[in-house]
């Protein structure tokens, strides 16, 4: 039911459950999400993704951080913003939408709107420079220290500002008031 209204680019939302996007999107948040197609994202987006390890109803919503050309074909890369390594290359199929709102501390955050490009893509550009060679000992699950704890609190930072950027009035379509 889900697959199919995202497949006709409908607004659907639900739940988070995970924490590898939690200062954006905390466990237990809202997300609203449309269906889009590969075409239709940019570097910093938040995708989801069916999740092809999992069972088939699972999805996962992970920040775009960059592109690969791999066998003449442009690739996407996804990475939760407090993991450590990125995603790999997805194929295109298991795109299935992007997150456009948030719902957290009882505010809509618009993500879909102007002030979140730039915000995204610096978190995007930020969150590549993760990487698990760059972790302190006995951290490695956090990255609490170092080079990555710079880079996670760079992340936290920059989605505290488009958070604050980002506040809007809930459409009516998504479950608002009119």
């Amino acid at each position: 039911m889900v697959a199919e209204s995202l497949s006709r680019r409908r607004v659907v939302r639900f739940a988070s459950t995970g924490a590898c996007m939690r200062w954006l999107i905390p466990p237990g948040a809202d997300v609203a999400v449309q269906g889009c197609s590969a075409d239709d994202i940019r570097l910093g987006n938040i995708v989801l993704l069916r999740d092809v390890h999992e069972k088939a109803h699972k999805f996962v919503a992970h920040r775009l951080v960059g592109f690969s050309n791999s066998g003449g074909r442009r690739r996407p890369m996804t990475k939760g913003d407090a993991r450590l390594e990125a995603d790999g290359t997805l194929e295109e199929l298991r795109i299935v939408g992007r997150v456009v709102g948030v719902f957290r501390d009882g505010r809509f955050h618009r993500l879909d709107i102007a002030v979140w490009r730039p915000v995204g893509a610096t978190i995007a550009l930020l969150s590549r420079q993760c990487r698990p060679d760059r972790v302190g000992r006995g951290l490695r699950s956090f990255a609490r220290r170092g080079f990555n704890g710079l880079i996670f609190r760079g992340i936290r930072v920059f989605s505290a500002i488009g958070l604050a950027l980002s506040v809007r009035r809930v459409p009516a379509a998504w479950g608002g008031r009119p």
